[in-house]
């Protein structure tokens, strides 16, 4: 049995790069023009997942990441030759990290004539899918309040 293709091995290594491990090398679809590969951070984040979709056109040219911070879960839903369905877990202001009450939402993406990616469907606030810092990055620190005793 042939291993995978040589774009699919080249977008993996280059979500690798970023400091993402794929979770499911199996998404990649050869076959399709728009492909999505879903990585989780390899740096210890508190929250569970930590996740970024990352697209790519053709031969595995990277087109970009799903949304500008990473959310603590994407889920593929579906692909099809030149869309993709992603599932975001929403969660409420009180809600652990770990568990998110407010079930998920999903997001269709679809690959342009001039292989620009479009979202057609409106995307979670970053509060409610629990979006944070990329690979690597430290998350903001609140600022101390002026005569704070707080260290």
């Amino acid at each position: 049995m042939p291993g995978p293709p040589p774009s699919q091995l080249d977008a993996e290594r280059r979500v690798a790069a970023l400091g993402y491990e794929v979770d499911d090398p199996g998404t990649y679809h050869p076959e399709y023009t728009l492909h999505v590969l879903v990585g989780s951070a390899g740096d210890g984040h508190p929250v569970p997942h930590h996740e970024w979709a990352f697209f790519f056109a053709g031969d595995g040219v990277l087109l970009g990441e799903d949304v500008r911070l990473p959310s603590a879960s994407v889920i593929i839903l579906g692909q099809g030759p030149a869309t993709a369905a992603l599932a975001y877990e929403i969660y409420a202001a009180g809600d652990p990290d770990c568990c998110p009450s407010l079930g998920k939402a999903a997001v269709r993406y679809r690959l342009s004539p001039e292989w620009r990616l479009l979202r057609l469907d409106p995307l979670p606030s970053r509060a409610a899918r629990r979006a944070c810092c990329p690979a690597g990055a430290t998350p903001a620190v609140a600022p101390i309040p002026k005569g704070s005793r707080r260290q």
